[in-house]
């Protein structure tokens, strides 16, 4: 996990980020993560595209902690990573964080961090069909 500005977050889906210092700049980051758009996570927030375009070029300097909410539960980043930019960025680097994997190879790691992904995305497949 990366907690200090200027070095990289997320590598996955194909998306390389910087950690950035406003709570703009980190939503935008949680959207880009998951390949999205403003109207793609307006829709699945059920926030107004204005409203998300307002957090992101930072108009609304304090956003409501409810959209927040619902921004973090859409994109699986961490709601105190959203606000503060500390601690853990997505949900999956929470979990492994109760985990103590710090004596495990890193090849190991990367196994479990893909057992997780593959758990997450048969998740969705079943949320979405049913």
């Amino acid at each position: 996990m990366i907690h200090s500005i200027g070095q990289p977050l997320f590598t996955g889906s194909g998306v390389k980020c910087l950690v950035m210092g406003t709570i703009g700049d980190r939503v935008k980051i949680a959207r880009l993560a998951m390949n999205w758009n403003q109207p793609d996570l307006a829709k699945e927030t059920h926030i107004s595209k204005q409203a998300i375009s307002q957090i992101e070029t930072g108009t609304t300097k304090n956003p409501k902690p409810e959209n927040l909410l619902k921004i973090a539960d859409a994109t699986g980043f961490e709601l105190r990573w959203l606000i503060s930019g500390n601690g853990p960025q997505t949900s999956k680097d929470a979990a492994l964080d109760r985990l103590d994997i710090s004596e495990l190879s890193t090849d190991s790691k990367a196994a479990i961090r893909a057992v997780m992904d593959s758990f997450k995305k048969q998740n969705h497949l079943k949320t979405n069909h049913n």
